[in-house]
């Protein structure tokens, strides 16, 4: 069964209900279709359905990249092979019959671009991102 991407967003959303829609990166450069900023993370949900293009997806990959601390991809069945494309800290989802299978975990970010994530934050979730980032990896100002 082809699922769409509205579909697709509605079983992220029901499992994540944090999630904030469409959220522009890079300066408006590529936009992000679900952003999670639960449990002090930074997360960003790409959906790519079986009505979709990969044509994007390089850039896409190029920008989250910069400034997400975790993503994830949630495929429909035509794109379960994204694996191969995107890179080893990314998570991988394919969603089927309005259920997310895990076909890999998402890492933590190790090329994170601090002064591009707090770019498409608030400032009091810039400050709060940071005195947690400081706690956890000993960096003192």
């Amino acid at each position: 069964m082809c699922m769409f991407d509205f579909e697709i967003r509605k079983v992220i959303k029901s499992k994540f209900p944090g999630c904030v829609d469409e959220v522009n990166l890079s300066g408006g450069k590529v936009r992000v279709d679900l952003l999670d900023f639960s449990n002090e993370k930074l997360i960003g949900w790409e959906i790519k359905s079986d009505h979709d293009s990969l044509l994007r997806l390089p850039r896409q990959i190029e920008e989250y990249s910069k400034c997400l601390e975790y993503v994830n991809i949630v495929t429909g069945d035509r794109y379960s092979h994204v694996i191969d494309f995107v890179p080893s800290f990314w998570g991988v989802f394919v969603c089927k019959n309005n259920k997310l299978i895990q076909v890999r975990k998402a890492k933590r970010n190790p090329q994170i671009d601090l002064l591009a994530m707090s770019k498409i934050l608030w400032k009091s979730e810039c400050i709060q991102l940071i005195n947690v980032r400081e706690k956890v990896h000993g960096i003192y100002r």
